[in-house]
């Protein structure tokens, strides 16, 4: 036997008190002397309520089923016994045709009222759907200040409800930090006195983008200026060092002028390499992709740094996974970047510490990782670790990093300096795959 459902149930208990009533109200018409003219219209007058009943609950169908059972109730009456009385056959028929009005009106108005229901249930299930897909929380508040609506993204973003947000929410638009997010937060006043609407807007990421943006602005002026200022220098300098090798040749009897033309000579080498990574960084070249398989080309890797690695006694591994995708990358360039991101972990580690190179797929990337267990980066600093000329080593020119994030934004990727939990600080270079071809 098949059970009802909770509907189904309660149109039962419904239609059982209708039915009821009708049954009550029919008893008292015919039990009461057909004398008591007063008494019977207000029965009759009472057939109404059942009827307005079943056209609310079941529209205008039910109604005019009910008023047809209350004709056939009443009928019998109206016919054989309304004449031996005062009660006119004629205000008995008017009031059953007034039956039937009432079950037609009564059934329009209660199709409207349940039309307007699930338009008004629709048109909320649609605004909650935007609310709950929206990126920015939204609130609003009751002028007694209840929180009459709120998205998932409003709780979300301060982590509880608008009302317990311990900050003050004035009118307008304001700023604060909360939970490591900068947050924008605009309460204005809803028209005619309905309270007010509260947006929350994570601004973390923009803060983001713009410090990215403002990064890269500074880091293409020095380029420019630096750009500049290798060409004006490398002119003279190439005559300097000429001049030097000249005097080296003509007083080479001389040992004090031969010590002292080699320093000009090396030191000048040294500044030309410098004014090289300048203008390579300053005027990076087109690239030249190709297809790159990350596995050979971490190995061939390895091996062209693997005698350094020796001299400062770094031990060299490699995480290998199976399966990795083809990039499209400059090999030149991409072995340029990863190699020097491999020098500064072997400088950064102690004879006998392990730096390991490893790939693997992130989503729409393929992501190169070189981990070494050495100090880790001062937070001080980490905000300028990429700009040109920025370096912790005496020896160093502040160039290696910067050429690294140049490569790496030509290839529309990304490079990111993180601490370990177990110590040092893992290099992190991501380039795009290849979109496969439709």
């Amino acid at each position: 036997m098949r059970h009802l459902s909770a509907n189904e149930q309660r149109n039962c208990w419904l239609l059982a008190g209708v039915l009821l009533l009708l049954a009550a109200i029919t008893a008292l018409h015919y039990l009461t002397s057909v004398h008591l003219v007063p008494y019977h219209v207000v029965y009759r007058s009472l057939y109404f309520l059942p009827i307005a009943m079943a056209a609310v609950l079941w529209g205008v169908r039910g109604g005019l089923i009910t008023a047809l059972l209350v004709t056939a109730l009443h009928l019998p009456y109206m016919l054989f016994i309304s004449h031996e009385t005062s009660d006119s056959l004629l205000d008995n028929i008017l009031e059953l045709i007034l039956f039937y009005g009432v079950a037609l009106l009564a059934g329009i108005l209660s199709a409207r009222q349940q039309q307007q229901r699930r338009e008004a249930l629709r048109m909320r299930t649609y605004i909650d759907g935007i609310l709950a897909s929206l990126p920015i929380g939204v609130a609003t508040i009751e002028p007694t200040g209840k929180i009459a609506l709120q998205n998932p993204a409003a709780v979300h973003l301060i982590g509880k409800e608008v009302h317990d947000f311990p900050y003050p929410i004035q009118q307008g638009y304001s700023e604060c930090q909360w939970q490591g997010r900068a947050l924008g937060i605009h309460r204005s006043t809803l028209s005619s006195a309905l309270g007010d609407v509260i947006t929350i807007e994570d601004l973390s990421e923009q803060r983001r983008l713009a410090e990215k943006i403002r990064q890269a602005e500074r880091q293409a002026s020095l380029g420019r200026l630096a750009g500049g200022l290798a060409h004006e220098i490398r002119n003279p300098l190439g005559i300097l060092r000429a001049t030097a090798q000249l005097l080296a040749t003509r007083l080479q009897n001389i040992p004090e002028v031969t010590r002292y033309t080699q320093v000009v000579t090396t030191e000048s080498d040294r500044i030309d390499r410098l004014i090289s990574e300048i203008l390579s960084y300053a005027h990076p070249r087109s690239l030249s992709l190709e297809a790159v398989a990350p596995g050979p080309f971490l190995e061939q890797l390895l091996q062209d740094c693997q005698p350094y690695a020796e001299q400062h006694s770094i031990l060299l591994e490699i995480e290998r996974r199976d399966n990795l995708p083809i990039i499209s990358a400059d090999t030149e360039l991409l072995r340029q970047a990863l190699l020097n991101l491999l020098l500064n972990a072997i400088q950064a580690s102690s004879p006998g510490q392990t730096v390991t190179l490893s790939a693997q797929q992130a989503d729409t990337a393929l992501c190169f990782a070189i981990c070494d267990r050495g100090p880790g980066i001062p937070d001080t600093i980490k905000g300028r670790i990429f700009d040109p000329f920025f370096t912790t080593r005496d020896e160093g020119t502040g160039m290696g990093l910067a050429v690294v994030a140049r490569i790496v934004s030509d290839h529309q990727g990304s490079i990111e300096l993180e601490e370990r939990p177990e110590g040092g600080t893992r290099a992190r270079l991501c380039l795009p795959l290849q979109k496969e071809q439709p």
